[in-house]
């Protein structure tokens, strides 16, 4: 267990289409026709557990995000968080399917907070003031609307005590630093 007053640097990494390339609902829809022989039996995908089944689904790793983590993973200052828009009731379903891809953090945060951008600031304040000598935080997100809201958070955070927060865009060709 490391010591949250040594914990210099904070990873957070989002899941859906940051970490791991999740199915869309039309890929739901198709696979499930497939396997299945019926509809998707769902309106949405994000809220339900079989679109975290990989036994059903192709649900691969990013590369060159997983490509960071690898890099990072193992430092001792460091405290490594999944921050995921996903629902609090799919913990079993998002563990099983980052320990299938040997993906361990320190800590996984879920939602349950109601809106998904919502409950990522308040996570991502409550982290910063809970690891009182950290430095520097990495932010990895798919989420072009979420971007700014994380990069005026990061403004109003550096200004409150002497951190450093990158932001960063995380797309099917790359990792693109915003702030």
């Amino acid at each position: 267990m490391k010591d949250r007053v040594e914990i210099e640097k904070l990873y957070i990494f989002d899941m859906d289409n940051t970490i791991l390339k999740n199915p869309q609902k039309e890929d739901c829809e198709r696979v499930w026709l497939e396997k299945f022989g019926t509809k998707w039996p769902y309106q949405g995908v994000y809220s339900k557990p079989e679109s975290l089944d990989f036994n059903i689904f192709n649900i691969p790793t990013i590369p060159h995000v997983i490509e960071k983590y690898n890099e990072v993973k193992d430092e001792n200052n460091i405290h490594n968080v999944i921050l995921t828009g996903r629902l609090i009731k799919l913990k079993n379903e998002v563990m099983n399917l980052l320990n299938y891809h040997n993906l361990y953090f320190d800590e996984y945060l879920l939602n349950n907070k109601g809106d998904t951008l919502t409950f990522k600031l308040f996570e991502i304040e409550r982290l910063v003031k809970e690891f009182a000598n950290v430095k520097e935080i990495f932010i990895y997100d798919d989420r072009v609307e979420h971007l700014p809201r994380f990069k005026e958070l990061a403004l109003k955070l550096e200004k409150e005590r002497d951190i450093s927060i990158y932001v960063y865009q995380v797309t099917e060709q790359g990792i693109n630093e915003i702030y």
